[in-house]
């Protein structure tokens, strides 16, 4: 398991490898559906799929494949009100599959729904 960082066009990164995984605790507004924005590069590739979790519940599997080559770009998901029942805070988790890599991931945000 390897967990590392760096930069990319001025915008810093995290990844994992294989089973590795990374989190950040986001504050969020308590008893409310929300959602969860997530920046990617869209060039990456190399067996990157990983799972994302809001504290215990996951809110998807993502597969990078050289999603949107050649720039950012972000993918939005729903955080159930039940996850953030009587919460002013959650920890948002990036696990890699097995032999996989979790990210880059250049930033998360905690939105309210559209």
């Amino acid at each position: 398991m390897l967990l590392s960082g760096g930069g990319t066009d001025g915008l810093g990164w995290r990844h994992a490898l294989d089973g590795g995984w990374f989190s950040w605790d986001l504050k969020v507004l308590p008893n409310q559906a929300q959602q969860l924005r997530v920046k990617y590069w869209g060039g990456d590739t190399g067996g990157r799929k990983f799972d994302v979790f809001v504290d215990t519940e996951r809110v998807a599997t993502v597969r990078l494949d050289n999603n949107q080559p050649g720039e950012f770009y972000e993918e939005t998901y729903s955080i159930p009100e039940r996850v953030t029942q009587g919460k002013e805070k959650v920890t948002v988790e990036f696990h890699a599959h097995p032999a996989k890599m979790a990210g880059g991931v250049f930033d998360c945000k905690i939105l309210r729904p559209d």
